[in-house]
């Protein structure tokens, strides 16, 4: 139920009329403004309190995030975003025009950790719908739901690509300057926490040498001090991080525009 197409067809049955009524609501009402019309049209998309209630705590903790985000990139409303994961996010709110933004972002309910709740993926959307799905690789936010509460697990955005792999671990490659790199591999354990596999990062040559020194460690910092000097060559690095990203879960997605 939590992996795969299965939680897709979880969140279109059990999230079907929660979360339409939600955007049609939130449509209806920045096009209506504050007219009597208003009040006709909650009332005709208002969300049963018993479908609601009934959910898991988990989704509907899950449907407030989702419901934030899209209101954010609908409206650049920021009172419903969560306190963490949003980079990609805001970096794509700014570099649309209002309610374009929306329409990149889709999302899914995976359980990467086998502790059979599902977590709560954005990714950006491929440009062409396949079959009946749209898919995407690139992930934006992560979150898990543990001990009863929400918390933040990882982000991706423009120079720090997050993406999944078949074995459910997180890979990360990003940059920080034309110099310093990093490709690294974690997983999230089933209490929450993220923890480090692999790590590789490279640094500038020492006296002025050109080229790029490759350093690897499994604590997760980029930090020369708690890391080994490998005899990777900078294309050896910049290829394994390359096949890495071919070998990525293609997610399927539920689109925030739907």
């Amino acid at each position: 139920q939590a992996a795969g197409s299965g939680g897709i067809d979880m969140l279109k049955e059990s999230w079907k009329n929660i979360l339409l009524g939600a955007l049609l609501l939130t449509g209806l009402t920045m096009l209506l403004g504050s007219d009597s019309s208003d009040k006709k049209a909650a009332s005709l998309l208002a969300v049963p309190k018993a479908e609601a209630a009934a959910m898991p705590a988990y989704e509907q903790e899950y449907m407030k995030i989702v419901a934030g985000v899209c209101d954010y990139l609908t409206t650049g409303n920021t009172a419903g975003l969560p306190a963490q994961g949003l980079t990609g996010f805001e970096e794509l709110e700014g570099h649309n025009d209002p309610g374009q933004g929306v329409s990149s972002v889709g999302y899914t309910l995976q359980d990467i950790n086998n502790d059979k709740v599902p977590e709560l993926i954005f990714a950006i959307l491929d440009n062409e719908k396949q079959g009946k799905g749209y898919y995407g690789k690139d992930i934006y936010a992560v979150y898990t739901f543990v001990d009863g509460k929400i918390k933040f697990v990882d982000e991706g955005w423009a120079r720090s690509n997050l993406q999944l792999l078949p074995n459910n671990m997180l890979l990360t490659r990003g940059n920080s300057s034309n110099t310093d790199y990093v490709l690294a591999l974690k997983d999230l354990l089933p209490n929450g926490n993220k923890r480090c596999i692999d790590m590789y990062f490279t640094r500038s040559k020492s006296n002025n040498e050109p080229g790029l020194d490759v350093y690897r460690n499994n604590v997760g910092r980029d930090d020369v001090a708690v890391s080994q000097k490998t005899n990777m060559t900078a294309d050896d690095f910049f290829d394994m991080g390359a096949e890495m990203a071919g070998d990525s879960v293609k997610l399927e997605l539920l689109p925030l525009k739907e």
